[in-house]
């Protein structure tokens, strides 16, 4: 398909407006963002500090002591004449107590989130490859490749983008992260796939599998094995194999059957608790 629709690597290059030996010019670098997408990762996603304060007082326990705190005021402003100045202050109490609670624990919430912010930052920082531009081999980032690029392959990279493979020896990935087979799939330039499936159909009873059978398709989100070479940036960003599933990741994720057992459970005792401390005040 890649051959009779594209042309090969030459025509896809040709279509991308590329060059696969000296790479882009470095010219269109904004255009093609806008017309391909990004590989530039979204920004995360912060919590406020109210955000967080809220979310530690929607606590069942911290939502009765507020009630029981409330109710505490009435009953002592109400039937304490005597001592009516002071009779809040009890409840108060209950009340400051929640309240720093809730916000010593969003505030730990909070630097922790950004402390995993920052590490990430210099994580994705860290993530360089070689590449070809205008005709000079150069390092870039994660986030500055683009579609037409052309990445070098070096055992051991993550492959950031979809791609595909253009010059190559002894090239294998594990794809075990897309496809769950931790299988090491051999990859190769079209025209060594090509001859590889000319190979395998004239062979009469080949005890070579599929995977045997090497591919020129290189997927973002699995790892390069064994081998060097060069291949051609095709698709980045959202739209890259990783990206679909990024995408659906950061989709509000369902709580497992057990951890809806667990927070039953919890409100159960917690609202026991409740029940005995209303029978002790009777």
């Amino acid at each position: 398909m890649l051959q009779e629709k594209f042309g090969g690597p030459e025509g896809v290059a040709a279509k991308l407006k590329t060059n696969l030996e000296e790479g882009l010019k470095g010219d269109d670098l904004f255009l093609r963002d806008k017309a391909f997408g990004s590989n530039q990762k979204d920004p995360p996603k912060r919590s406020g500090l109210w955000t967080l304060f809220m979310e530690a007082m929607d606590d069942l326990m911290l939502k009765i002591l507020i009630v029981c705190a409330i109710v505490s005021i009435v009953i002592n402003m109400i039937f304490e004449e005597e001592h009516r100045s002071i009779a809040w202050i009890e409840g108060g109490a209950i009340l400051l107590a929640v309240f720093i609670v809730s916000g010593v624990t969003a505030w730990n919430d909070y630097k922790k989130e950004e402390q995993f912010i920052k590490l990430n930052e210099y994580s994705d920082s860290k993530n360089n490859v070689g590449a070809i531009r205008k005709g000079v081999e150069t390092i870039l980032n994660f986030n500055d490749i683009k579609v037409g690029d052309i990445i070098q392959v070096k055992p051991g990279m993550s492959i950031p983008c979809d791609a595909i493979l253009i010059k190559g020896s002894g090239v294998s990935t594990d794809e075990s992260a897309m496809t769950g087979e931790s299988i090491e799939l051999k990859k190769g330039n079209l025209e060594n796939c090509l001859s590889k499936i000319e190979e395998f159909n004239e062979t009469e009873g080949a005890e070579e599998g599929p995977h045997e059978i090497p591919s020129p398709i290189l997927l973002s989100g699995t790892q390069i094995q064994t081998g060097e070479g060069w291949f051609l940036v095709t698709v980045v960003g959202k739209n890259s194999c990783v990206g679909k599933i990024m995408s659906k990741l950061d989709q509000e994720v369902e709580m497992t059957p057990l951890q809806e057992k667990l927070e039953q459970i919890a409100n159960d005792i917690g609202l026991l608790g409740t029940y005995a401390a209303s029978i002790t005040v009777i």
